[in-house]
């Protein structure tokens, strides 16, 4: 997987592609949404982790801006900084 992710960033065609799969996860990006929802059934669960790694793999600006800001939550919480 990670030879042809490397192969695929050097494509021409590549920004092509990215266009054409955020243009396909776009609706169900925004229907799902970035977080959980209580109700959420199995499959709805599963089936967001797919959309949001594909979307912010993809550099949807939604999607990173939030994947960073709750990382950046998550470092400043001090129960989570423990030193090993």
């Amino acid at each position: 997987m990670t030879s042809i992710k490397m192969k695929q960033y050097n494509y021409f065609s590549y920004p092509f592609f990215q266009a054409y799969v955020l243009n396909l996860l776009a609706n169900v990006y925004d229907t799902l949404g970035f977080e959980e929802k209580e109700g959420d059934t199995h499959i709805t669960l599963l089936h967001r982790v797919s959309v949001v790694t594909w979307a912010c793999r993809l550099s949807l600006e939604d999607c990173v801006t939030k994947a960073t800001d709750n990382f950046r939550e998550y470092e400043e919480t001090t129960e989570n900084n423990m030193y090993v």
